[in-house]
């Protein structure tokens, strides 16, 4: 996915709140130019994953691997439980500043990606990639420099952007990419909302220079609403729609909720990722299955209880229709107690009864008062 500079300038407003003033917690590796860093700040534990060309709290649970364990070591030595005091994007380009009271944090969102970190005098105390450039050396014990960078269009006033273009013979769209840090797209966007794409800057008029001036005043300060689309046969990022850019290359935009999140969702599925989101769905389906055998078992309950009751109504019903002859043998019984006659004797006397009852009697305890009948 291509995060351009002006996609990740929108992308520090929302995660600078997350960041500044929290406390670094754990570092790890996630992949080959991926970390983790664990952030513990004012709104609670956050997860911020950098990778070569972008950085975005992660709401999903990305295993950690073995990979740089000396330069994560080495970060964890002398940053680990450091507050954090400023989080900012260095000019326009596309790299990100973490700054601590000693140590500042360097994220290279270019080429392959390097995360940097500076000592207080400015040196260079330890790198994930030894790199060097045409202007400049990324080594340890060496001074660190940023690459050289281009301004905005709105980093000049009305004066000297027209004076800048004045002097390009290639048209407004080359003439922008050659004199700012403008992604191709934008400086497409201002010179169509100018009508202005196919003449030069040499030729610009006043009037001309003063329209494209408050367009990328207009473009550059849109509110965001951020969309992804496809350029390039890539995936892009952008923090607010460019309309006629997109009806002239006939793109589709798929609204994001915000940037994090439409890095999050991009990216990591590729870290082999289990979604927190997934797991909370697991729990859920977990709790659900309990649910599902706390109702079938209160259902069993409830059809023994059913049962229950109608088997105690027909007792109740048996016994209500045996009534008199009950009645009339607790009587007899009530009698042979008073006599203190033996259990033997009364059971002989009932077997011999004509009575209703008599030939149903299996079982007569005169000490616990216990008759048992086969009803």
């Amino acid at each position: 996915m291509q995060v351009p500079n002006i996609s990740l300038s929108s992308l520090l407003q929302e995660l600078s709140p997350g960041l500044e003033g929290g406390y670094l917690k754990k570092i790890q590796a996630l992949s080959k130019n991926g970390f983790r860093f664990r952030i513990h700040g004012k709104d609670g534990t956050k997860d911020l994953v950098v990778l070569s060309n972008a950085l975005f709290f992660s709401s999903y649970k990305i295993p950690a691997i073995d990979e740089h364990k000396g330069f994560v070591e080495f970060l964890r030595s002398r940053i680990e439980g450091k507050k954090i005091s400023s989080v900012s994007q260095h000019g326009h380009d596309r790299i990100v500043k973490i700054e601590f009271n000693e140590y500042t944090l360097v994220f290279e969102l270019f080429a392959t990606g390097n995360v940097v970190l500076v000592d207080p005098l400015g040196v260079t105390a330890g790198c994930l990639h030894r790199e060097e450039w045409k202007d400049r050396k990324t080594w340890p014990k060496h001074p660190y420099h940023y690459p050289q960078s281009k301004p905005l269009p709105t980093d000049h006033d009305e004066e000297t952007f027209f004076e800048t273009l004045k002097k390009s013979d290639k048209t407004i769209v080359l003439a922008l990419l050659s004199n700012y840090n403008l992604f191709p797209l934008v400086a497409e966007e201002i010179a169509l909302s100018c009508e202005l794409e196919k003449i030069s800057g040499s030729a610009l008029t006043n009037p001309d220079a003063r329209r494209l001036f408050a367009a990328c005043q207009k473009i550059l300060g849109s509110a965001p609403s951020p969309v992804l689309v496809t350029w390039k046969n890539e995936p892009l990022l952008l923090p607010f729609p460019l309309e006629r850019v997109f009806a002239k290359e006939k793109m589709t935009p798929q609204i994001q909720p915000n940037l994090n999140d439409g890095l999050d969702h991009f990216f990591a599925p590729q870290l082999g990722e289990t979604s927190k989101s997934q797991e909370a769905t697991t729990n859920q389906s977990k709790q659900l299955i309990g649910l599902e055998k706390s109702l079938a078992d209160l259902d069993t309950a409830q059809q023994n209880l059913e049962k229950s009751v109608l088997e105690n109504q027909q007792k109740a019903e048996l016994l209500y229709g045996y009534y008199n002859e009950l009645t009339e043998l607790f009587a007899a019984l009530s009698t042979a107690m008073e006599k203190k006659l033996d259990e033997k004797t009364v059971k002989t006397k009932i077997g011999s009864s004509t009575h209703t009852l008599s030939k149903k009697v299996l079982e007569v305890n005169l000490r616990t008062k216990k008759v048992v009948l086969d009803l």
